[in-house]
C-alpha cells in the first residue's frame, strides 16, 4: 500500500524491491540511489522477505519444537510406563498363567488376554485424557494454525497414537507371558 509521507507521516519508512537477482547484490544499488537523492537520510538496515518472515515466525517455531519435544517425551514415558506395568503384571501372575496354560490355555489366548488387559487400562487412561484435552482446548487456541480445536480428525489420531503404543508396549511382556513352562510356574510356588 502507497501512502504519501506528507498524508500520513512515519518515524521510519521502509522501501520494498521486486528483483530477478540475488537479493544481497541489490542492497548496494539501492542503498546508493537513497543517498543519491537525500545523503542525510539514515539507513539502518537491509533484509530479504524471507529473513522478515523467518524473525516474524521465530518465537510460534520455537514453541512448536518445544511442543513436539515436550510431546515425544511424554509418548516415550507414556511406553515405558504401560510395559512397566505390564511386566509387573505378567509377573505378578506367572502362576495363574501357568495354571491357565496347564488347563489348556494356548499361546494365541495367553497373548490376546495380556494384550486385551493392557488396552483396557490404556482405553480408561485414553477416555480420560480426551476429556482433559476437551476441557483444556481453550487454552490451546492461540498455538493452532489452521485447524479447529475441536476437530474430530486430531482427536482420532491422538487415540489411534496412544492405543498403538499401548499394544506395541504390551507386545513384550504378553510374549515373555506365553513362554512361560506351565510346570515349573507351578513348581515354583
Amino acid at each position: 500500500m502507497f501512502v504519501p509521507f506528507a498524508v500520513f507521516p512515519q518515524a521510519e519508512m521502509h522501501i520494498v524491491t521486486h528483483t530477478f537477482s540475488d537479493p544481497t547484490q541489490m542492497v548496494a544499488a539501492v542503498r546508493a540511489e537513497i543517498l543519491e537523492i537525500d545523503p542525510q537520510q539514515p539507513i539502518t538496515e537491509s533484509s530479504s522477505i524471507e529473513r522478515m518472515l523467518s524473525t516474524s515466525i521465530a518465537q510460534p517455531r520455537f514453541n512448536m519444537a518445544l511442543l513436539i519435544g515436550l510431546a515425544f517425551c511424554a509418548v516415550l514415558l507414556v511406553a515405558v510406563g504401560i510395559y512397566a506395568v505390564v511386566s509387573y503384571a505378567v509377573a505378578r501372575r506367572t502362576m495363574e498363567i501357568g495354571v491357565r496354560m496347564a488347563l489348556g490355555a494356548g499361546r494365541k489366548q495367553t497373548l490376546r488376554m495380556i494384550i486385551g488387559e493392557a488396552l483396557r487400562v490404556v482405553s480408561v487412561g485414553a477416555a480420560i485424557g480426551l476429556v482433559g484435552a476437551f476441557a483444556l482446548v481453550r487454552f490451546m487456541r492461540s498455538l493452532l494454525f489452521e485447524i479447529q480445536v475441536t476437530d474430530p480428525g486430531t482427536y482420532f489420531a491422538s487415540l489411534f497414537v496412544v492405543l498403538t503404543i499401548g499394544v506395541m508396549a504390551s507386545i513384550v511382556p504378553a510374549l515373555r507371558a506365553t513362554q512361560v513352562d506351565p510346570v515349573v510356574a507351578l513348581r515354583d510356588d
